[in-house]
């Protein structure tokens, strides 16, 4: 578990379940639920939360919204509204 861990803190780009899986040892499906039960999240709800974390850290550092998104490891701004979405209670809303 820890080799996973250690896997999604260290990349910028998200790792998938597969190759997290093939770090600790096990097949996907157990190591999904391996994974959960010692943290109380998802490998990808672990990665967005660090994500989040990274992209606020970047934002603080230099005040600039989209600087802080690239920073953080999204492809785009697109992609930092999508996941943003539930965590900051907002809809978007087409022009």
């Amino acid at each position: 578990m820890e080799r996973a861990l250690a896997l999604i803190e260290r990349v910028e780009e998200p790792v998938s379940l597969e190759k997290l899986a093939e770090a600790a040892g096990y097949s996907p499906h157990h190591f999904h639920r391996l994974f959960k039960r010692a943290t109380g999240v998802t490998p990808a709800e672990y990665a967005r939360a660090k994500r989040a974390k990274s992209m606020a850290m970047s934002l603080e550092r230099n005040g600039r919204v989209t600087d802080a998104i690239y920073d953080a490891g999204y492809s785009g701004p697109g992609r930092f509204y999508a996941d943003a979405k539930a965590r900051l209670g907002m809809t978007l809303h087409p022009a």
